[in-house]
């Protein structure tokens, strides 16, 4: 029952927060008291709203989707195959300290653990300090790809990565709560046959680490597989309280997007912050059959649904002022 008080005031809150009552379109408010940025336009959202991205900037959304495409490219065509401790993973990891470097973060963080066939695989990590530092939500998504299968990894999952490299980017320019920690995920596809006991998945090995990381973690969001498919999904485990959940399906809902809030029992990197109560967000485009094959190319990428994913997560996360905050700190109490 508190829980559910808890997610009703979220709610509530967020809706405050978007500006529901406003006739056309929402406004994302990026502290407690401010008014927000710009009425955004919501005509369109669930539609093509152009493969350029034309649109959702018109709308005042700042997240370029021909950058986001540009590191899509290169992970999965100037790289390429990116298995677990291999060389590929390793100068994957290296391209996205650069891509961090590039959008003016000092602080690059390498967190290195126990790969695949006594290597070393690393997660590659910023932050984008808030108003109140106190918090800290994780936007993540992993680079490897899934070793053994002659896949690419396009879809799954440099499309996430592209996303958030390009949040990293867009929010040195806004003033957001929480602490924001960008981070590119190592070893999520771990191959079959290894002890998990002894070769580490990325997300797991940092869920661990947590003391590492100034403030409280309050939230997790995870982008996996955002490039393909025609129905956008907002998936937990719902082991931790769904509320960063339903929050994002309300948000969605209040601009036109439709979205299906599904029950993922499956091994994605929110998986294991949600072992430890951490409320979480995975969203993710279906259905991609090619995933985990050759088929998971570059060329197969739809910009529109970069485009649509990471203006929603921009809208989201800018939305997240202390009120919201606060609460995520509550339900896990």
């Amino acid at each position: 029952m508190r829980y559910l008080r808890l997610l009703v005031s979220a709610i509530t809150a967020l809706l405050f927060t978007v500006g529901m009552l406003m006739p056309v379109g929402c406004g994302a408010g990026s502290d407690a008291g401010d008014e927000g940025r710009a009425t955004r336009e919501a005509q369109d959202v669930n539609g093509s709203r152009d493969s350029s991205g034309e649109g959702w900037q018109a709308a005042g959304y700042a997240f370029d989707s021909s950058r986001a495409m540009q590191y899509i490219k290169q992970l999965s065509v100037g790289i390429g195959l990116r298995p677990a401790g291999s060389e590929g993973e390793a100068e994957a990891a290296a391209y996205i300290a650069g891509v961090f470097a590039d959008s003016d973060y000092e602080d690059i963080v390498e967190q290195a653990f126990p790969a695949v066939d006594d290597n070393i695989s690393r997660n590659i990590y910023v932050e984008d300090i808030g108003t109140k530092p106190e918090w800290v939500v994780i936007v993540g998504a992993h680079y490897d790809s899934a070793g053994g299968t002659g896949s690419p990894g396009a879809n799954d999952n440099a499309s996430g990565v592209g996303v958030i490299l390009e949040l990293a980017r867009v929010f040195q320019d806004i003033d957001n709560v929480p602490t924001l920690l960008f981070v590119a995920f190592a070893s999520e596809e771990i191959p079959e046959g290894y002890d998990e006991d002894e070769v580490g998945y990325g997300s797991d090995y940092m869920a661990e680490h947590l003391q590492e990381i100034e403030g409280e973690v309050i939230g997790m969001v995870n982008a996996d597989m955002v490039g393909v498919g025609d129905a956008l999904d907002a998936n937990a485990t719902m082991e931790a309280p769904a509320i960063l959940t339903w929050l994002f399906a309300t948000l969605t809902g209040i601009i036109g997007v439709d979205i299906t809030v599904v029950k993922d029992p499956g091994w994605s990197d929110n998986a294991v912050f949600e072992e430890r109560g951490i409320p979480s967000l995975y969203i993710e485009w279906v259905t991609d059959l090619d995933y985990h094959s050759p088929g998971d190319s570059y060329d197969r990428i739809d910009e529109g649904l970069i485009v649509r994913s990471g203006c929603l997560l921009e809208g989201f996360l800018e939305s997240m002022n202390a009120d919201l905050c606060r609460m995520l700190e509550q339900v896990q109490d």
